[in-house]
């Protein structure tokens, strides 16, 4: 794990990459980000699974975001979630930043109905709330004051913007606030992984034995013997 920060007092935001260590995408951003200005608050850059992304590996023993809050004598990924969570226990706000090889549109993930408080500074469309069924409470944002994880695709490119315009939204860098009309999903299942080649596309609406649903992580290699999720629209 490694750390900096930039600024002081409140509010304390932190932008925390590489989770997953594979998913590089937030590490490039955050790195475009240390030396912003900032008119108020204090930003923190955490790279968190520092070995895992040396590594170019998803995780080197235990899936980071699948192990919180940790054990401070498990293994490299359960003592590094319980030093993760220390760390972060300053932070109001935390931003993980993920990104996927599904073809998809970036999105926002929530696993509680107090984070829509974040998301809604968020210059992204689309926001997607994890029911209890599939939200299982080992995720990093189940576990500090105030998060949600971004969904980037793995494809999207320089995502430093995007960080930039969030912090903008919460008053601590100057410029012009720019706040997306939000479209909300609720996912509540999982269609098993079979070929569906040419039927499912994220995000857009499908029926399959009677059931109309929305695909999302469709193409992903990280679901074990599941194609892909299924959502509700909501708003």
């Amino acid at each position: 794990m490694r750390i900096s920060k930039t600024g002081s007092g409140n509010p304390k935001v932190a932008f925390v990459a590489c989770v997953h260590g594979d998913e590089k995408i937030g590490e490039k951003a955050i790195e475009k980000l240390k030396n912003i200005r900032l008119a108020g608050g204090t930003l923190f850059f955490v790279l968190a699974n520092e070995k895992a992304a040396q590594e170019n590996k998803r995780f080197t023993e235990s899936d980071l975001n699948r192990v919180f809050p940790g054990n401070p004598e498990g293994d490299h990924e359960e003592k590094l979630a319980h030093q993760l969570l220390h760390e972060l226990r300053q932070a109001d706000v935390v931003i993980d930043i993920h990104s996927t090889e599904a073809d998809t549109e970036d999105f926002i993930i929530l696993t509680k109905k107090e984070q829509f408080r974040i998301a809604e500074k968020v210059p992204i469309e689309k926001c997607v709330f994890m029911e209890k069924s599939i939200a299982k409470g080992k995720a990093l944002i189940d576990h500090v004051n105030l998060g949600i994880s971004i969904e980037f695709n793995k494809d999207r490119g320089d995502v430093s913007g995007i960080l930039r315009q969030i912090l903008i939204n919460l008053g601590m860098v100057k410029g012009r606030k720019r706040i997306a009309s939000q479209v909300g999903y609720s996912v509540y299942g999982i269609i098993e992984k079979k070929d569906y080649s040419g039927l499912l596309v994220n995000f857009r609406e499908t029926e399959i034995n009677g059931e109309l649903f929305f695909p999302l992580f469709y193409g992903s290699k990280n679901y074990e013997n599941v194609a892909c999720l299924k959502a509700r629209r909501v708003r």
